[in-house]
């Protein structure tokens, strides 16, 4: 079975009968402004990097990475480097630097550049930002403008953005590679580009901030000459990233005794659900979060979650989310059946953010939910036949058999003792057989026998199997 989904227009076709892992991304700016001063100016790109890569916490060279100067003239210097961007991102930067990037690459149409006014509507937008830069004191005072109840985001964008700007991104036929691609992996994202920039001038650092100085009153009347801060303006732009990326956990949930509860006490199958932590773990590890970010996947207690190696904690960022969809086959292992109507769809499927059942953030609930399954739990057998309409339906009686009564009856449940191989009855519904001016036994002759997943058991050619009728006039 399959579904249709979209991603940004996109359409994708998912199969359902599976546990899925969707990783997706929030929208995210994440603002770099570099002030000049004697090492910025020699080299924006680099410390654009650095900022980037301490503040997201990605991995060493996490946007620009072998770089590689060369000297044209004492005014200008040419960068080659790689850049890399995932399926969902943006490098936005001064529109003037437009010209000076040269696509190595250009020949397989990988990237696409944005213009300012396709940019502005996504950047204000925005419900993340975050700022990074080498000048202390405008990172304060970021923050305190983001505290400030009056100052908007919109507002906070704008300081930033008033000029235009360009930016950098995956053109769409290849962003439908991204999705339908049964894996992902990091160095796919990795292009290189070249970059001239002039060292001298101040038009590499469009943004001009005036210094206001106090003056002293003993001053003479005369107006010092102003003086100004230059900034570099770049940023990276996460857009909600919908199906990418889209993980199957290929276990058979629905058809394995994975727990039990007798007796006041609960048994797990420690082995399956070690085996399905496994697996988890290595989707998790396999994903664009562990590639791209400085994260690696553990697991405590059941729960698989994110892990920051840098600062050894669990990863709290809301940068990203981690979904779970689970059919209704499976649905047993991983929800209470008290849970199962406020957490399923009309078709009993569920599709929630892990931390639903995990309670952790980014975690997922590798161990399952605590059942009413016996530990003595045998799955009966069913006896049916072939009766008229004029016989009263009795598959209602049975939660898996909502099957009219239209071809057969149940005429009893049949438990199976493997050490006299025999078949016990355990229950024997009373049949009213209406006489219909024939004899009604011919036509309750014709026996079939069912498992409780209304699967026929054949019987071997060298058994026999008895049915014993007592009839009551």
């Amino acid at each position: 079975m399959w579904n249709l989904i979209y991603y940004d227009g996109f359409q994708i076709y998912i199969f359902l009968d599976d546990v899925l892992l969707q990783f997706r991304a929030e929208k995210y700016l994440d603002i770099i402004s570099v002030k000049r001063n004697t090492k910025t100016k020699k080299n924006v790109l680099q410390e654009v990097n650095k900022l980037y890569t301490e503040k997201v916490n990605c991995k060493k060279g996490g946007l620009f990475s072998n770089m590689q100067i060369t000297v044209l003239n004492p005014q200008e210097i040419m960068i080659e480097l790689t850049v890399t961007l995932l399926p969902h991102q943006i490098l936005i930067m001064p529109a003037l630097y437009k010209d000076k990037i040269v696509d190595l690459d250009a020949q397989e149409e990988n990237f696409m550049f944005h213009e300012n006014n396709d940019l502005e509507a996504s950047i204000r937008n925005t419900s993340f930002i975050s700022l990074s830069s080498n000048d202390k004191a405008l990172e304060k005072e970021f923050i305190e403008q983001k505290e400030d109840s009056f100052i908007t985001t919109t507002d906070l964008i704008y300081m930033y953005f008033n000029e235009p700007v360009c930016g950098i991104g995956w053109q769409r036929e290849k962003v439908r590679n991204f999705i339908q691609s049964p894996s992902f992996d990091i160095n796919s994202c990795k292009k290189k580009l070249l970059i001239t920039i002039n060292v001298e001038e101040l038009t590499s650092f469009p943004r001009i901030v005036r210094i206001i100085n106090d003056i002293d009153e003993d001053d003479d009347d005369e107006e010092d000459e102003p003086e100004y801060h230059y900034y570099a303006d770049f940023a990276v732009l996460s857009l909600p990233s919908g199906g990418f990326q889209t993980s199957t956990l290929t276990m058979d949930f629905d058809s394995v005794d994975y727990n039990w509860f007798a007796g006041g006490q609960s048994v797990t199958n420690e082995e399956y659900a070690n085996a399905l932590e496994s697996r988890v773990e290595k989707i998790y590890r396999e994903s664009w979060i562990c590639q791209y970010f400085d994260f690696k996947p553990k697991c405590e207690e059941g729960i698989v979650f994110f892990y920051d190696k840098s600062k050894r904690l669990t990863v709290d960022t809301n940068r990203f989310q981690v979904y779970e969809y689970i059919p209704a086959n499976s649905r047993p292992y991983f929800l209470p059946k008290s849970d199962w109507d406020t957490a399923s769809d009309d078709e009993g499927n569920v599709f929630c953010k892990t931390n639903f059942l995990s309670n952790v953030l980014h975690g997922f609930k590798a161990i399952p939910c605590y059942s009413t399954k016996s530990l003595f739990y045998t799955a009966p057998f069913f006896l049916v036949f072939r009766t008229s309409p004029s016989v009263n339906a009795n598959y209602f009686i049975f939660n898996n058999f909502l099957k009219p009564n239209t071809e057969t009856t149940i005429l009893a449940m049949l438990m199976y003792n493997e050490t006299d191989d025999v078949f016990v009855p355990q229950f024997l519904p009373e049949i009213t057989l209406t006489y219909l001016k024939n004899l009604s036994l011919n036509n309750v002759l014709e026996f079939k026998l069912f498992d409780t997943n209304f699967q026929q058991v054949k019987i071997a050619d060298s058994s026999q199997l008895f049915v014993n009728l007592a009839l009551i006039e």
